[in-house]
């Protein structure tokens, strides 16, 4: 046998020959997400499969003359056994009609061998005296217990029925609630939804280093440090170079953001599934955002919609251990004089009702003007399933943490401008004018603050009724030369 697995280690080395013989056979089975160089414990089967692996990616068909040359140029022919092995190899199974099967199995006893390994190792610690033991134990455990999750062949049941005492048992995993009062938690689903430009994607990254240091986001303080993946489609490497460059140093081992994809967000793909996957079994994230969802799902269609969440589901999972998703979304652009509050923020979101539906919480951004140099941005937690909702909040728009907007006028922000006018206009008639100019003319100035105590008026109102083209025209007339107004 060319090479040789670890003493002691399962292993099914027919197996393992039949996987690679069908690997051989049909190369398409090598962009397989479920197929990775880890199945195979020999380790010239895994420089085969690799090997293999390469010369896919690179569009090569398998021939038998070539990969022999591919092997011996790279010195591993003699490794993997020799031209004879690997017509061995090709003569293994028939068919590669069973591929799933010997998938299956090599799955099921890789977790074997990882349990096995890493058990070993914290026994050696713990038999070892001159190691101390740190509080870190439990989490330890905790860590092998997630890895053989993520590996193990038996797949959950698709339904489960509980009772009323299993329900009471029930206890969620140590770090599972991120932050807030279960606003994200590990495995569910939150939104984070606004117009183009109202910074959603800084807003995603201050969330990345809240929980990489322990800062508070938009009010709310994180329950664990944890740690970031951004998967994003918009920002280059220059614009990232800018953004991490404003952050706490602590963010290095804590959070990850991608480069844009070549092909973009393609969840729909079987090679992008299988990178991602890799990258996240090697950065263990606990929150994985997703940046924007609509270079994800292209349609605007629920089926487009919960396609995209089972594909995106497929990768990172859905278990109390899985990361949790953040969704990075746009806002339909309001209707003319339309301003949605509170949890009728949730119909703004673009596209199908399920992006408001499957999320357990949901943020959306707005604008605090319509000023293009408008730096503050209100902040409304309009949905959370499982806790309170956070209160709103306006917050500057910065790279790294917002700060919070002190002294923000709530009052105008909630009576929007049409209605802060019709508001005025039934305060203010001609009575009241009447009332104000009974005696006599006035300064304009003096003709507002009068008009403003007489009736509670905003100035800006009171200003455009003392004007020659006011609603009011008609019962006014104006001085020029001694700048007064009067009743005419």
């Amino acid at each position: 046998m060319p090479g040789s697995a670890p003493d002691s280690l399962p292993l099914n080395v027919d197996c393992e020959k039949a996987l690679l013989c069908s690997c051989i056979k049909d190369a398409e089975l090598l962009d397989e997400p479920a197929l990775e160089a880890e199945l195979f414990a020999i380790p010239a089967h895994r420089i085969i499969f690799e090997r293999l692996r390469e010369l896919f990616e690179h569009g090569s068909a398998f021939d038998f003359v070539i990969f022999k040359d591919f092997l011996d140029r790279s010195g591993e022919l003699a490794e993997v056994g020799g031209p004879q092995y690997l017509n061995e190899l090709w003569e293994f199974v028939p068919t590669p009609a069973n591929w799933k099967h010997y998938q299956g199995l090599l799955a099921e006893i890789r977790s074997r061998r990882l349990g096995i390994l890493s058990c070993s190792e914290l026994l050696k610690e713990l038999a070892d005296t001159h190691i101390e033991v740190g509080p870190d134990l439990s989490e330890r455990f905790a860590s092998i217990q997630r890895r053989l999750e993520a590996t193990l062949r038996v797949q959950p049941s698709s339904i489960e029925a509980i009772s009323q005492s299993q329900s009471k048992l029930y206890s969620p995993p140590a770090g599972a609630m991120l932050l807030g009062d279960y606003h994200i938690v590990k495995g569910s689903v939150f939104v984070l939804g606004g117009p183009p430009g109202v910074g959603k994607s800084r807003a995603a990254l201050a969330l990345a280093e809240a929980g990489a240091c322990g800062f508070s986001w938009f009010g709310l303080a994180p329950k664990a440090i944890f740690k970031t993946l951004i998967i994003q489609s918009e920002n280059g490497r220059l614009r990232l170079k800018f953004e991490y460059a404003q952050l706490d140093p602590r963010v290095e081992h804590l959070v990850r953001v991608t480069n844009p994809p070549p092909l973009g967000l393609a969840f729909n793909q079987v090679i992008f599934r299988r990178d991602l996957a890799r990258i996240i079994a090697q950065f263990e994230p606990d929150l994985i955002l997703i940046d924007p969802w609509n270079a994800v799902a292209h349609d605007d269609k629920a089926h487009d919609y919960l396609e995209s969440f089972e594909l995106i589901r497929s990768v990172i999972g859905s278990t109390d251990h899985s990361p949790a998703i953040g969704i990075v979304a746009h806002t339909r652009k309001p209707l003319p004089g339309e301003r949605s509050t509170g949890r009728g923020l949730m119909n703004l979101l673009a596209g199908s009702y399920v992006l408001s539906s499957i999320p357990r919480s949901i943020w959306i951004l707005q604008h605090a003007s319509e000023s293009v140099t408008e730096e503050r941005v209100i902040v409304t937690n309009c949905k959370n399933n499982d806790g309170t909702l956070a209160p709103r909040g306006a917050f500057r728009r910065s790279s790294g943490q917002w700060p919070i907007v002190e002294d923000f006028d709530w009052d105008s922000w909630d009576r929007p401008q049409n209605q802060r006018e019709r508001e005025n206009a039934d305060l203010v008639n001609e009575d009241a004018i009447c009332t104000v100019l009974a005696n006599g003319p006035l300064k304009p100035f003096k003709a507002v603050k009068a008009l403003m105590q007489a009736t509670g008026c905003k100035r800006a109102w009171a200003f455009r009724v003392f004007t020659p083209n006011g609603k009011f025209k008609h019962l006014l007339r104006f001085d020029r030369k001694n700048g007064t107004v009067f009743l005419g």
